[in-house]
């Protein structure tokens, strides 16, 4: 990776001969460093990016800006100048090179642990109009290297739909330019006849780097990109000038176009400005608010094409002047200090004072203004203002709402005095508030009688004054009212009288005098407010009831007016009048009269018609009122049943009788019959209905459980020509099928297995069944025989055996001499087992209830004598070392565990790195298939270190010609070499591989060299290094 330093400049593209530049692109953007070139907006339009192929993570990424400077043809290329470029650089963020470093790539090998920089991606031209031209050619300036063909660079053609490549880009003559290239002009390039007047085509520039470490710097830079043609006509040339090239922030600039070749319109962009862009052929004032570097592009066109020009224009920042004065506030005739900062020189107005620090004296309060001009000549202005004050004591006046008021009445204050005053002191004794610090108080009330001094001091920082005046409080009148009488017949007067002040106001009516004679129409509440000589006033109320003096109406309801005997109806007073007293009658009822003006819960337990009576009262008379209650007679309702008790399932009859209509329950049928069958005991409540009256009755239907039948067999299972008895309990008498039979146990010979069924009654009459069956079989001796899982095996092997007699067999009995379990009574036994070598029979008796049959399998077992093996003896290692495992046994197989570290763990001889202490099991397993184990230990000590020397001469001489990584405990290993210009030329990831001081097989020269190892180590902890060491020769 290489330094660049960066400037910018426009560059003058390369013409082919015979042929007219139609298209120019020569990277202008004012950018130093890390500007990405995806999105790069020139005048041509918007360049854009394709990703054609795998990358890694940190690709490699295309760059405009001078860190790649083009110093011309033939020349070696340099750190940032004032020629920006088109360029492969690491990406933004790489530890090499973080910032855009030029035509300087990462070529990876450090994947994994650095970066992954695999880059395949192409950069993209806008479009580029060919209409009405052909044999158009392609032309630029590049510098290029890499390492071809995994790391190099691609010109690409676009024809409207497809991309395809023109041509590889061959490195360029970089000899003598120190690891930067020499710029040259790349060989015109012919596009395809599809380019002919073809109004979409691009071209572009790919790059693909591998991941292998390999690589030289420069990657690629294009400048100056030209497109030509043979049937072009000259186009204009654009050129003009500002009226400056630096300036500061708000700084008008004026342009004027000094473009050949008669354009007939003008294009200029301003980044930033105000205004962005113009059409017109010179433009002025444009302004620029914010201090950077700016690339002003003025396109000049005529209908023969068109050409760019470009100047840098440099906004400086305006300096940010601030003032101060110290005292901001003075008395006449004092000084005070002026402070200006933030620029180089500075001038102060009014007084044209040169300086940051001023001391004036200003006669009237004055604002000062200071302009600062910076160390650019850009300037900026501030303001702070001086406050001059008269200063003398203050003189304390102020003025009342009122001198004379009413007890409670609120007075405000407003102070009047002169000579400035800053604080205010109130005394108010006896109001509330008594003090306040306000310049002006309001709403201060006294709630008693007197005369009150009040008292304001006023102070500045010259002293104070006082002044006080008084306040006259009178008291407030008490005032009653009365009426005669209070309480009076609607159309009737009374009088009302007040006392206690001057004068009267009722209301309502607004009557004045303290006695009035009113008739109001309803209740009413009259105000009189009464005023003394003082004005000072209070108020009194007096209620004067309204009453209309008539007679009630009386009037009620009922809450049914047709009920049944014993139903409860309750009455309701609706009298009209305001009666005080009230007499009801109810004829035979219950209760038959009554005083209050509502009642509830009247019954009558005859059936007829009665006529109710109300009476009601008040001081003026009495009026009646009647209503007629219907009192129906209740029902008598009967059920009966077709069959009162039943056994489980069987329907039975319900009949009600004596009465309209019915509601049976369970059931809500609503016939005088219904029909049920009940499974278990049940209650059914029938309720019957006549004019409108109801009545219920009840009755029960017991229920008789089916009896529980149980049948066996004795016994089960009988040969050809037995008999069998079948027994059944449960019931009282007995039937069996097939047969007919009858009684609780009967006797029968079947010939076939068969199943009888037998059904019981009990002392109800209620029946059920239960079955029971009786196998029938031919009876012989069994035959005995008998297979093993295995004839062979080891000593403790475990062996099967299984039954295969014949004859239906009903007992086993085994016999195992030498074995573990020796006997047992399963039909086919697992798991016996034999821990001796030596020749075993096994013995089966097979039985059944007509005898018994034995088979003895003679040396049916054969077990085998285990070959013992040897583990060795126990060793000690440093971690991370290794040591022999040696076994010996045989001929056989063998396997070492843990295998964890085993170089072969199926070898009798083979190697373990184990990385803490560990005992290893050795399994040897001979030819008969039986095994023997062995362990061995081998203990681990810890140390944990990593060294890398810091020089060493490889000469041949036998002596440190190799540079290592030294250390213990190191379980993996980064090892990387780097030269002074951050290219690797050496990686390891195992130990006992070091550098030999040559790169590409050719011997490095005597210099020093960085290096960076990355260790793990087997206690899990992780080491990075860097350093340096000294190539000697």
């Amino acid at each position: 990776m290489r330094k660049l330093y960066l400037l910018l400049l426009a560059s003058i593209p390369v013409v082919a001969s015979a042929q007219t530049v139609f298209w120019t692109e020569n990277f202008n953007n004012g950018c130093t460093a890390a500007c990405s070139a995806v999105g790069y907006n020139s005048a041509n339009g918007t360049w854009t990016q394709t990703i054609t192929g795998a990358e890694g993570a940190d690709a490699n990424a295309w760059f405009v800006s001078c860190a790649e400077n083009n110093t011309g043809n033939n020349n070696c290329s340099s750190g940032c100048g004032n020629n920006q470029t088109l360029h492969i650089s690491a990406a933004i963020g790489n530890p090499f090179c973080p910032n855009d470093c030029g035509a300087a790539y990462d070529a990876g090998g450090l994947c994994g642990f650095l970066t992954c920089p695999q880059t395949n991606r192409r950069i993209e031209s806008p479009t580029i109009n060919c209409t009405g031209l052909t044999g158009i050619t392609v032309n630029f300036n590049y510098i290029a290297q890499g390492s071809p063909p995994n790391d190099q660079g691609s010109v690409w053609y676009f024809d409207g739909t497809t991309w395809t490549q023109l041509t590889l880009i061959a490195p360029s003559n970089n000899a003598g330019c120190g690891g930067q290239g020499r710029w040259m002009a790349h060989p015109v390039i012919n596009l395809p006849a599809s380019a002919n007047n073809n109004p979409n085509v691009r071209v572009g520039f790919r790059w693909v780097n591998n991941d292998d470490g390999v690589g030289t710097d420069p990657s690629i830079a294009i400048d100056d990109l030209t497109l030509s043609s043979s049937s072009a006509p000259a186009g204009p040339v654009a050129a003009f000038t500002p009226s400056a090239t630096t300036v500061c922030a708000g700084t008008p600039v004026n342009f004027t176009d000094n473009s050949t070749g008669n354009p007939t319109s003008w294009s200029w962009t301003f980044p930033s400005g105000t205004p962005a862009n113009a059409t017109t052929q010179n433009v002025t004032g444009v302004v620029w608010n914010t201090a950077g570097t700016y690339t002003v592009t003025l396109t000049a066109t005529n209908a023969s094409g068109s050409s760019n020009a470009t100047v840098v224009i440099t906004v400086n920042p305006l300096p940010n002047v601030t003032a101060t004065a110290n005292p901001t506030v003075i008395c006449q005739g004092n000084s005070t200090n002026l402070t200006a900062s933030g620029a180089s020189t500075y001038t102060w107005n009014p007084g044209n004072l040169s300086g940051a620090n001023q001391t004036v004296t200003p006669a009237t309060t004055t604002t000062y203004t200071v302009t600062g001009v910076g160390a650019n000549s850009c300037q900026d202005t501030a303001q702070v203002t001086v406050v001059v004050q008269i200063c003398a004591p203050p003189v304390a006046l102020y003025t009342a709402s009122a001198t004379s008021v009413c007890v409670g009445e609120p007075v405000n204050f407003t102070d009047n005095s002169t000579g400035g005053p800053t604080t205010w002191s109130w005394t108010f004794p006896s109001g509330t508030p008594a003090t306040s610090a306000s310049q002006n108080v309001n709403n201060v009330v006294w709630n008693a009688a007197g005369i009150y001094t009040v008292t304001l001091t006023v102070s500045n920082t010259n002293g104070n004054d006082t002044y006080t005046a008084t306040i006259t409080v009178n008291p407030n009148p008490v005032v009653t009212a009365s009426g005669s009488p209070l309480l009076i017949c609607q159309g009737n007067t009374t009088n009302l009288n007040a006392s206690g002040a001057g004068t009267y106001i009722w209301n309502p009516g607004n009557l004045s005098g303290a006695a009035q004679t009113v008739s109001p129409a309803t209740t009413t509440t009259y105000t009189v407010t009464g005023t003394d000589v003082n004005g000072c006033e209070d108020t009194a109320q007096v209620i004067i009831t309204v009453q209309i003096c008539s007679a009630p109406v009386a009037s009620f309801t009922a809450s049914a007016t047709t009920v049944c005997v014993g139903q409860p109806v309750n009455f309701t007073d609706n009298s009209t009048g305001s009666p005080t007293s009230w007499n009801w009658t109810f004829p035979s009822g219950t209760p038959s009269g009554a005083t209050t003006q509502n009642v509830n819960g009247v019954v009558w337990n005859t059936a007829g018609t009665y006529t109710v009576t109300l009476d009601a009262t008040n001081a003026n008379g009495t009026s009646a009122s009647t209503q007629v209650i219907t009192v129906n007679a209740t029902p008598n309702v009967t059920v009966s049943a077709s069959n009162n008790a039943v056994c489980s399932g069987t329907p039975v009859t319900l009949q009600g009788l004596g009465a309209n209509s019915w509601l049976w329950l369970p059931g809500n049928q609503t016939t005088s019959s219904i029909t049920v069958t009940p499974t278990t005991s049940t209650s059914y409540t029938v309720t019957g209905t006549s004019n409108g009256c109801p009545d219920t009755a009840q009755i029960t239907i017991t229920v008789y459980p089916a009896p529980t039948v149980s049948a066996s067999s004795n016994p089960t299972q009988i040969c050809t020509g037995q008999q069998a008895t079948l027994t059944a309990t449960g019931g009282v008498t007995y039937s069996w099928q097939p047969g007919n039979l009858t009684g609780a146990s009967v006797t029968v010979s079947p010939t076939t297995t068969t199943s009888y069924t037998v059904t019981a009654t009990d002392i109800n009459g209620c029946t059920g069944t239960s079955q029971v069956g009786v196998i029938v079989i031919v009876c012989a001796v069994p035959n005995a025989a008998a297979t093993a899982s295995a004839s062979e095996g080891c000593e403790g092997s475990c062996f099967s055996f299984n039954d295969v007699s014949t004859g239906n067999p009903t007992s086993w009995q085994w016999l195992f001499p030498g074995a573990t379990p020796s006997t047992s009574t399963a039909q086919n036994p697992t798991n016996i087992c034999y821990n001796a070598p030596g020749l075993y029979s096994v013995t089966l008796v097979a039985s059944n209830a007509f005898g018994s049959d034995t088979v003895v399998l003679t040396n049916a077992i054969t077990i085998n004598q285990a070959t013992p093996v040897d583990a060795g003896t126990f060793t000690t290692v440093a971690i991370g070392n290794s040591t022999g495992l040696s076994a010996t046994g045989g001929a056989g197989t063998y396997s070492w565990s843990p295998s964890a570290g085993v170089n072969n763990p199926n070898l009798a001889n083979t190697t373990a790195t184990p990385t803490v202490t560990t005992t290893y099991t050795v399994t040897y397993t001979d030819a008969n298939g039986c095994s023997s184990t062995d362990t061995v230990t081998i203990f681990v000590v810890e140390e944990y270190a990593i060294f890398v020397p810091s020089a060493f001469s490889p000469n041949g001489d036998g002596a440190n010609d190799i540079l290592f990584v030294r250390g213990a405990g190191i379980m993996k290993l980064d090892f990387i070499v780097f030269d002074r210009y951050g290219e690797k030329v050496f990686e390891s990831q195992v130990l006992t591989d070091g550098w030999d001081g040559t790169f590409r097989g050719k011997p490095m020269n005597s210099g020093v060299f960085a290096w960076f190892v990355r260790a793990e180590f087997y206690n899990g902890t992780v080491q990075e290094l860097k350093g340096d060491v000294t190539l000697m020769r």
